[in-house]
């Protein structure tokens, strides 16, 4: 094969034809023509030099070396300029420009762009540390460290943020602190975020604790007993059970709340709501004026005919011979029969049958007493209720009675309690024994020591009949949480 004209631009050729001691003879010689052209700078591939590191601004221009390639051949410089644009500013539109500089072989023009980075701003700060409010901000002060800005640019700070990325109370937190730029050359620096420490100090409620002090003053020896003040007994402070759990459910919110961090307007917010509602359970506040026979113990039996045992059929006195029927007066009820106004309910025989005019003991199992109730002359019971409060929770609220002198409480099932008894609406712990009633003074229960309280004037600021927990009894000894009393000598 044979070339012409393959070098310049234009037509050359290609001859096909016999070599000389060939082993093949061609029949006629073969040429075939192409064209040349010029090379087209618009198809070729620019490749630029740029530092391993990239370019940073520095208000100088940016002049990165450059090599035009086509179809894998790299084009003589000369045959083309190299021009730039946007080469001093930051940002990504920094261009290479080639045109055809010897337009006898090439034509055209090509570019390409490539990216002048932000001058960073490294920031010296120190955040604050601030009380529990429940946001991530918090003061700071920053410096820029060096000298990052160039001599005639106009730049400066503008918003700078600091923010734990955790609003939790604690110590040595996190807190990332940002800025943003102003002025004419802002958009050639950026702001670096930078991380420091701070801390968190949890903020005193003290205004909370403060409310539920009063409030638990407030409640201190009121019971929840729904009857009416003449039925309550003598000096005995009470409200409805629904108040008193309204009392009680709005100090566990309180206390429950302050468990755990607050801030300075929600303990401001919780104190009172608080204080609201222990006025309104202040001015619910009613005083028994039931007088209770002398003596004043709740754990004393029925007298005549009414001292037998509940574990037994026993006769059970009328209101002419029952206990204490030579004090007060009696009066009779349309639900409950006679109802002497000092002893109570004048209990009839037991197990006696209904419209005599008198409320009866029931017994349901003759070998125990676990099942004994009381039938009210009109032939309903006595009878405690189940209770849902606001939270969904269920519970047992009994039901308080005075026969014959003493007091008896009642489940919801109506069944006479014969043991500790817990009256929720109170909040306190009680015993009765079905056979003598609520107990007081101090009782000996599995080779512990118990107090309940024998005062029936309120002057111990405390219901009649309950558990003392903690505390000193008025003899002077100290008992402990679950109210047994820790052997220690008098005090």
């Amino acid at each position: 094969m044979s070339y012409k004209n393959n070098t310049d631009i234009g037509t050359a050729s290609l001859s096909v034809h016999n070599k000389d001691e060939g082993n093949y003879d061609l029949p006629e010689e073969t040429s075939k023509t192409f064209i040349i052209e010029k090379a087209n700078l618009s198809n070729v591939e620019l490749k630029l030099t740029i530092p391993e590191s990239g370019y940073v601004y520095d208000k100088t221009e940016k002049r990165p070396s450059v090599t035009a390639v086509i179809n894998g051949v790299t084009l003589d410089s000369s045959w083309y300029k190299v021009s730039y644009a946007q080469n001093i500013q930051a940002g990504d539109s920094a261009q290479v420009i080639i045109e055809a500089k010897n337009t006898e072989f090439c034509t055209g023009m090509a570019s390409k762009t490539f990216t002048i980075a932000r001058r960073p701003i490294t920031l010296t700060a120190k955040a604050e540390d601030k009380t529990y409010d429940g946001k991530p901000d918090t003061a700071v002060t920053v410096e820029t460290e060096g000298a990052p800005i160039i001599e005639g640019d106009e730049v400066r700070l503008d918003k700078v943020t600091a923010l734990f990325t955790d609003i939790m109370p604690g110590k040595d937190k996190d807190v990332t602190v940002t800025a943003s730029l102003i002025g004419k050359d802002a958009n050639n620096y950026e702001v670096k975020p930078t991380t420091v420490k701070a801390a968190i100090h949890a903020y005193d409620p003290k205004e909370v604790s403060e409310a539920i002090k009063k409030a638990e003053e407030a409640k201190e020896g009121v019971q929840g007993i729904d009857k009416q003040a003449s039925s309550v007994t003598q000096g005995t402070r009470f409200v409805s059970t629904v108040q008193l759990k309204a009392m009680n459910d709005a100090i566990e919110k309180a206390k429950t709340a302050i468990a755990g961090p607050v801030t300075a307007e929600q303990a401001e917010a919780l104190a009172s709501e608080l204080a609201k509602e222990t006025e309104t359970f202040t001015n619910a506040i009613q005083t028994g004026t039931y007088k209770s026979s002398s003596g004043g113990s709740s754990g004393g039996g029925g007298g005549g005919g009414g001292g037998g045992s509940r574990g037994t059929t026993s006769s059970r006195t009328n209101s002419t011979s029952g206990p204490g029927s030579s004090q007060g007066t009696v009066s009779f009820d349309s639900r409950k029969g006679q109802v002497n106004s000092v002893t109570g309910i004048v209990a009839g025989t037991t197990n006696g049958a209904a419209g005599d005019g008198y409320s009866h003991w029931q017994q349901g199992n003759l070998w125990d007493n676990s099942s004994w109730k009381l039938r009210y002359a009109d032939g309903s019971y006595a009878a405690g209720a189940m209770v849902t409060d606001a939270a969904g929770n269920t519970y047992e609220q009994v039901a308080w009675e005075m026969i014959n002198g003493s007091w008896y409480a009642f489940g919801a099932d109506a069944v006479a309690k014969n043991s500790w008894v817990l009256d929720v609406g109170a909040g306190r712990w009680y015993y009765v024994d079905i056979n003598s009633g609520m107990k007081t003074g101090w009782i000996a229960l599995n080779g512990l020591w118990y107090y309940l309280n024998s005062d029936t004037t309120g002057a111990w600021q405390k219901p009649f009949g309950a558990m003392y927990q903690n505390e000193m009894t008025p003899d002077g000894y100290f008992v402990n949480a679950d109210g047994s009393w820790n052997g220690a000598p008098k005090n």
